[in-house]
């Protein structure tokens, strides 16, 4: 395991809740069956959980191709990246 120090301009319950979208991301991806080369879409990428799923899908489960949707506002910088 390993340990990071909190941001201080997050709260703990904040940072709490990163390792549980984390791992629903995950499971969901797993259960889609993605792996290499996979296309994947997936709605709601600018939230927490498909924020991560978008992560996760690109690096590690090397997904061929990655869509979302994401309402204009705070958090679509990673949905517009290649």
């Amino acid at each position: 395991a390993e340990i990071a120090k909190k941001p201080s301009n997050v709260s703990f319950s904040e940072a709490a809740s990163i390792p549980l979208a984390g791992l629903m991301a995950l499971q969901a991806l797993r259960r889609g069956g993605v792996k290499e080369g996979s296309k994947v879409f997936i709605p709601g990428g600018a939230g927490g959980v498909g924020s991560l799923a978008i992560q996760i899908a690109k690096k590690m489960l090397k997904a061929s191709h990655v869509c979302t949707t994401a309402s204009a506002g705070a958090g679509t910088e990673i949905c517009e990246k290649a």
